[in-house]
């Protein structure tokens, strides 16, 4: 049995909860005027609500949750196609030209593995093993929930396991005991509760065991088990653990990460110097209160505008009065129409201001929630979904970029530690992963190699009526389009050991028709061999050029 010496992870989490309260509490009120259901504080052991949620007046909130969680998604985990890329750095890709140009000019056969083609086609291999491992996995599924969680409280823990699911966790479950400034979390606890009935029996096993689990326990049918994470400062990786509420480490639980940390804890905002992020929503929290507050109060007006309640003189006939209650829709009753009139509630100029105020804080909030240009499609383009990341990156204050750092960057690291041997990084290769706006820029880059090749075959077909150096035309037209052409157009030593060659190959042809020639004419008569003489002549004369 191993018991703690220092400070327990169950005593870590109590102390941080002071610190996470008032993050807690944004996220509350911003979830009860966006989606109550998504941060729900007071929850029971199996996770659902104790009690019942407030109804928001509106629901503009909610679907501008869903509108903007719905365009992160498609930017950080687009469909059919990677989010990331590998980069084969500048030096690797000069080594590779050079090794490919020294087996030319020495007239040496190419290795095809040391080309920078190869090391290209091997990185793409590379990117879709690792797309395709994240798509067997629930990543696709979770992601919209993180989100959301985002959104409205600005924290949410990911944990990549190495076998299962991804897990989330949401703020009322964790605490983080200490994050450097530079974003990275060094201590983080995590807190879950299980029925004792639904734990493994190695466990049970050792609660039986502890009198001190037992005593804490105290009869009731929930534990606790607290999960510590914390970066080693002199090894420099990562390690897990799990403890009871008594400090003491479940058995089988102390885990060492030298490559990575699968727990990913993402902001998509940040103040320097705060432990936890700020959430999106707490920066439209106004429009949102005032838009909420108008629309109840629109729906009071139009409530107090329904109703009908009629009046009729005081010395008006009650047989009058009891035979209007009682006729049905249609009915003729006998009376004086001059007796009974209608209570009017003059609301319209009150209703009129009220409308016209909320319908000017919608458009804000729309435009908040990037609602207004929003295609209705069942697929959308490559070129849609590098337009939603600029877009977002515009509007968002740099919402994108952040995702990409503390979300996308440590997502594809702890997928690549989980599948651990099942890649092979090229050899001698030096990658760099690329995330956010350049790595969906790829897409760009294929278009623009279309394009390039358009240029190249129109530009081929062309009748100049003065001389034009084409192939320094086509390299203008390459840069423009931003086409790095190493490896894919001849240098100037290439074409001229291009020109030498196809002038050897001449100068063969040349000296085999001479040889046939000489050959014709031995054994031929004089006449014979003096037009074969003449036709050789010829042949020389056209040579020289004379």
């Amino acid at each position: 049995m191993i018991k703690q010496t220092h400070m327990s992870a169950a005593s870590k989490y109590d102390a941080g909860l002071g610190e996470r309260s008032q993050y807690e509490d944004r996220a509350e009120e911003n979830a009860r005027l966006t989606d109550p259901y998504l941060y729900v504080r007071s929850k029971n052991p199996t996770g659902q609500s104790n009690g019942d949620l407030p109804v928001p007046f509106q629901s503009l909130g909610s679907m501008g949750i869903k509108n903007l969680a719905s365009k992160l998604n498609l930017v950080v985990l687009p469909p059919n196609q990677p989010s990331f890329k590998y980069s084969i750095s500048d030096d690797v890709l000069e080594a590779l030209d050079e090794d490919t140009q020294g087996a030319i000019e020495s007239g040496e056969e190419i290795d095809q593995a040391l080309t920078r083609g190869y090391a290209e086609l091997e990185v793409a291999k590379l990117t879709r093993a690792i797309q395709q491992n994240i798509e067997e996995t629930n990543a696709r599924v979770e992601m919209p929930e993180i989100m959301q969680q985002l959104l409205i409280s600005g924290n949410i823990c990911i944990f990549v396991d190495k076998e299962e699911d991804m897990e989330l966790f949401h703020l009322d479950s964790f605490v983080i005991v200490e994050r450097e400034r530079k974003g990275r979390v060094l201590n983080l606890v995590i807190k879950e509760e299980f029925n004792i009935n639904s734990l493994d029996q190695s466990v049970l096993d050792q609660i039986n065991t502890d009198s001190d689990i037992q005593d804490s326990l105290s009869g009731v049918k929930t534990i606790s088990i607290y999960t510590e994470v914390v970066y080693d400062k002199r090894l420099k990786y990562f390690k897990s653990e799990q403890q009871f509420s008594t400090g003491t480490v479940v058995e089988g639980t102390k885990f060492t990460y030298p490559k990575g940390n699968p727990y990913i804890t993402p902001r998509i905002a940040k103040i320097s110097g705060e432990k936890y992020g700020r959430s999106y929503v707490e920066g439209i929290i106004g429009d949102l209160r005032a838009y909420s507050g108008l629309s109840g109060s629109i729906r009071d007006l139009a409530a107090a505008a329904a109703r009908v309640i009629g009046i009729l003189k005081p010395n008006s006939a009650s047989t009058f009065v009891e035979a209007i209650n009682n006729a049905a829709n249609g009915d003729f009753v006998v009376g004086n129409i001059d007796d009974l009139s209608f209570l009017k509630a003059e609301l319209s100029g009150d209703f009129s201001v009220v409308n016209a105020v909320r319908s000017d804080v919608k458009a804000d909030l729309e435009k908040a929630f990037l609602m207004l240009r929003q295609r209705d499609a069942e697929r959308v383009t490559a070129e849609e979904i590098r337009t939603f990341a600029e877009e977002i990156n515009r509007s968002l204050g740099n919402v994108y970029s952040m995702l990409s750092k503390e979300l996308q960057m440590p997502l594809i690291e702890a997928y690549i530690m989980r599948m651990g041997n099942k890649i092979t990084k090229p050899t001698d290769v030096d990658l760099k992963i690329i995330t956010g706006i350049e790595a969906i820029g790829r897409v760009n880059d294929i278009e623009q190699i279309k394009l390039f090749i358009q240029d190249v075959v129109e530009l081929k077909k062309a009748q100049f009526e003065v001389d034009v150096n084409i192939n320094d035309l086509i390299s203008r037209l390459a840069a423009a389009r931003g086409i790095d052409t190493n490896g894919i157009l001849p240098d100037a030593l290439q074409l001229a050991q291009k020109t030498r060659n196809e002038e050897l190959s001449q100068m063969d042809q040349s000296n085999a028709g001479q040889a046939m020639i000489q050959q014709q004419m031995d054994g031929q008569d004089p006449m014979k061999q003096a037009q074969l003489a003449k036709v050789q002549a010829e042949t020389e004369q056209l040579q020289t050029g004379e």
